[in-house]
C-alpha cells in the first residue's frame, strides 16, 4: 500500500484543528495549495472518499463522541462540531447513524 501525498496529511491536521470552524473544501484546497477542483480529485484519490465528506464524517465522529458523554445540549453541540444550524446537524446526524443525537444523548446519561 503507498503512503498518501505530504498534503493530505496537511488537510487531515488542518480539519482536525479547525473543524468546529466554518471550513468547506475550499479551505482545505488552499491549505493543499491547489484548485479546488484539483484537490477534490487528488484527495478523493488518495483516500477513497471526498473531501466535503472527509470533514463531515469527523465532525460526526466527534459529535457522537460529546454526546455520549454527555454533559452537552444538542445545539452546543452542533455549533462546536462546525455546524451553524442545529437543526441541519440533527438531520445529516440522524442520517449518519440512524437515530437523532437526542436520543444518543439521553441513552447514554
Amino acid at each position: 500500500m503507498q503512503a498518501a501525498p505530504a498534503f493530505v496529511f496537511e488537510v487531515e491536521q488542518f480539519c482536525r484543528r479547525n473543524f468546529s470552524r466554518p471550513i468547506g473544501v475550499e479551505d482545505m484546497a488552499r491549505v493543499a495549495r491547489m484548485s479546488r477542483y484539483h484537490f477534490s480529485r487528488k484527495f478523493g484519490s488518495a483516500r477513497g472518499i471526498p473531501p466535503g465528506r472527509y470533514l463531515a464524517s469527523l465532525r460526526l465522529d466527534e459529535a457522537k463522541r460529546m454526546l455520549s458523554h454527555g454533559g452537552h445540549t444538542v445545539k452546543e453541540v452542533a455549533e462546536q462540531c462546525g455546524y451553524g444550524d442545529a437543526n441541519y446537524f440533527c438531520k445529516v446526524f440522524r442520517r449518519s447513524f440512524g437515530v437523532s443525537p437526542g436520543t444518543l444523548r439521553y441513552g447514554s446519561s
